[in-house]
C-alpha cells in the first residue's frame, strides 16, 4: 500500500490546509483514514492493491508470467511446478508459497471454444533431467493427472513489493489424456478436458445453456467476501442483476453470459460457467 498523507494545522483555532496533488491511477478501494493529534488533523489516503485486469489496460505492463502445475497425487505422487518464463535469473519464481523450476514448456490448443469438438490440446515440457520421463514411467504416463496453467503478472508474484495472490487470469485446467512422445529433450502429453474422455459419463446434474452456476463474490461489512466464491472476478467494476451499473454495495451478478462479458470484456477469455454451445432441444 501507499500512503499520502494531507495534514491540517491549528494554530490558534486557525485551519491551515496542506494539499498533496497524487494520482489513484487504477488502485481498488481508496479510502480516507484520518487521526487526530494534539495541534493537527492527518489524513490518510490508503490505496488498496491493483487488480490484474486494471495493470493490463496501462500502457507499460510488466512481465507476464505462466506457471505450470502437474497434480500426481490421486496416482501416490506429489505436485510438480514448472515456469518457462525467467523474468530475473537471481530472483526464483514463487507463487502461493511454491517455488517453479525454470524448464522449457510449450503448449499448442489451449483456445478455448464453445463449440465443435472439444479441444485436445498438448503440452511439451523438458526432459533434459528425465524428470518427467521418469514420472510417465513410474505413475502409467500419467493418465488422468490434472494439469493446471496460471497467467499472471510477474509483480503479483510472492517476495515482490505488490505480491498478491489472488490476481491472475482465469485458470486452465486439463487432464493427461495420453503420452505422445518421450526424448532425451522432451516429454509431450496430450490433454482432454474433464468431459472429453470417451469413458467418462456425464454427471446427474442439468448441462445448463444460459445460466452460470458459478458463485459470485457477497458484499458483507464494507468490503467483498470471497470464501465460498468461484467465480475469479475481483475487479471494481459493479453491476446490478440486470447488467445496470451500480455501487459497490448493491454488486450482483445476473449469471448470465452478457453478465460475464460486462465484467471481463467482449474480447477476453471469459469464466462463463453456462454451456453456451448447447443447441435447443
Amino acid at each position: 500500500m501507499t500512503d499520502y498523507p494531507i495534514s491540517v494545522d491549528i494554530n490558534d483555532s486557525v485551519l491551515s490546509v496542506k494539499t498533496v496533488t497524487f494520482d489513484v491511477g487504477s488502485y481498488a478501494y481508496p479510502r480516507l483514514e484520518f487521526a487526530i493529534e494534539p495541534n493537527a488533523v492527518l489524513f490518510t489516503f490508503v490505496q488498496a492493491g491493483i487488480t490484474i485486469e486494471r495493470r493490463a489496460q496501462q500502457t507499460e505492463v510488466g512481465a507476464y508470467v505462466e506457471l505450470f502445475s502437474l497434480d500426481a497425487t490421486p496416482l501416490g505422487g506429489i505436485i510438480h511446478y514448472w515456469t518457462p518464463s525467467r523474468p530475473s535469473s537471481a530472483v526464483p519464481i514463487i507463487w502461493r508459497g511454491n517455488t517453479y523450476t525454470s524448464v522449457d514448456v510449450q503448449v499448442e490448443g489451449f483456445e478455448k471454444t464453445t463449440a465443435g469438438a472439444m479441444p485436445r490440446p498438448r503440452i511439451s515440457i523438458g526432459n533434459a533431467d528425465n524428470v518427467v520421463g521418469a514420472l510417465l514411467t513410474v505413475y502409467g504416463d500419467l493418465l488422468g493427472c490434472t494439469v493446471t496453467r496460471t497467467k499472471t503478472l510477474y509483480e503479483f508474484l510472492d517476495d515482490q513489493p505488490g505480491a498478491d495472490p489472488e490476481q491472475y487470469w482465469p485458470l486452465d485446467i486439463y487432464k493427461v489424456e495420453r503420452k505422445v512422445s518421450v526424448t532425451k529433450s522432451m516429454a509431450v502429453m496430450e490433454l482432454s478436458t474433464a468431459l472429453d474422455n470417451a469413458s467418462a459419463k456425464l454427471p446427474r446434474d442439468a448441462l445448463i445453456r444460459d445460466v452460470c452456476p458459478l458463485i459470485y463474490r457477497r458484499y458483507s461489512g464494507g468490503a467483498f467476501e470471497y470464501t465460498k466464491a468461484t467465480c475469479p472476478y475481483a475487479d471494481t467494476n459493479y453491476f446490478d442483476r440486470t447488467g445496470i451499473g451500480t455501487t459497490m454495495a448493491k454488486d450482483c451478478c445476473g449469471k448470465k453470459l452478457s453478465d460475464c462479458r460486462k465484467r471481463f470484456g467482449d474480447n477476453e477469455e471469459i469464466p462463463f460457467g453456462g454451456f453456451p454451445g448447447l443447441g435447443r432441444t
